[in-house]
């Protein structure tokens, strides 16, 4: 399965169109809200490029999930290649786990024992590979609107997002990803974040760690469509592996489990006097989301998976305290 890119850290834009593509024939229609998409993925490069000029990774292992209620995905994987110079292994974990409203984080680690530069082979062949590629992700498309009993004119929102987390790599790029765009435009689905221009237009994008504000101009009482993706990636071009001059360890981690917050929202009019009051609610549970004094929604209701195995982790410790209450007696 082949993802091509079209300069560094942008891999990741190809990465949902090329997966979306690819997993089209188990994947769900991207009909209706709430929609969300989650994945991890690692994949190699074999020297081949496309029709640009640009290198082409091909995904090796991936953990995809489409639906209708936010899903961690993980992958770990580990995959060996023959060459003169010895073997070489590819490790890697990543994983993304949806935290709440606007909210995820992700981790991705990655290592190549013994990883050097295939000189002496010709493209087409990956053993081993001429660049490595992980990441994941998880994002969403959801329909809410604002509401507000005041008076308005030319009505604008200020999204403040706070990002966090570390990097840590000898090679490559290893760091985060945040996209976010709202539209009152009707859209096709969670594509449009990176198919329709006019979304693109108005897309915020984030690469690290920081605080960010994204404006833009909103329509009150209007069904709105909200975009968002967050991940965490490692990728290496073979134009770096070309500098590996002997076998060695090469490794990229992006930590970013507590990240991609969205902190705040204020409404404004056009001359920039703020809209006192008013409410975000959700187009398909009516509920309120957000209001001029912060967050109402906190988190999503959790999948009873995840509630069995939040309880099976707690069970030893009730076991171990309900045995210290006992020999106190």
């Amino acid at each position: 399965m082949p993802l091509s890119h079209c300069r560094p850290l942008c891999a990741l834009l190809a990465t949902v169109m090329a997966v979306a593509l690819l997993a089209g024939g188990v994947a769900p229609l991207q009909a209706q809200t709430p929609y969300f998409r989650a994945f991890s993925l690692t994949g190699t490069a074999d020297g081949t490029k496309n029709q640009d000029g640009f290198d082409i990774f091909w995904i090796d292992d991936l953990n995809y999930y489409d639906g209708k209620t936010p899903k961690k995905t993980s992958i770990t994987a580990s995959r060996q290649y023959p060459g003169d110079q010895g073997t070489v292994t590819y490790n890697a974990y990543a994983v993304t786990q949806f935290r709440g409203f606007y909210s995820t984080g992700s981790y991705s680690y990655g290592e190549v024992l013994n990883a050097y530069y295939p000189t002496g082979k010709p493209e087409g062949t990956r053993t081993p590979p001429f660049g490595y590629y992980l990441v994941s992700g998880g994002g969403s498309w959801m329909q809410h609107r604002f509401v507000s009993p005041e008076a308005f004119f030319g009505p604008y929102a200020v999204f403040r997002w706070s990002i966090s987390g570390t990097e840590d790599r000898n090679i490559g790029q290893a760091s985060s990803r945040v996209d976010f765009a709202v539209t009152d435009k009707s859209i096709a689905g969670f594509n449009d974040l990176y198919n329709d221009p006019d979304v693109v237009a108005r897309r915020m994008t984030r690469f690290g760690a920081g605080y960010m504000e994204y404006q833009v101009p909103i329509v009150l009482d209007r069904t709105l469509n909200f975009l968002f993706w967050g991940a965490t990636f490692w990728q290496v071009n073979p134009n770096e592996m070309a500098a590996v001059t002997s076998p060695r360890r090469i490794y990229g981690k992006a930590m970013y489990m507590n990240t991609f917050d969205l902190l705040d929202i204020s409404l404004y009019n056009e001359d920039g006097s703020p809209i006192r009051k008013w409410s975000l609610v959700d187009d398909n549970t009516g509920l309120e989301l957000f209001n001029q004094n912060g967050r109402v929604t906190l988190n999503f209701v959790p999948e009873p998976g995840a509630m069995a195995l939040a309880a099976s982790a707690l069970l030893p410790l009730l076991l171990l305290a309900r045995s210290r209450r006992v020999r106190r007696k």
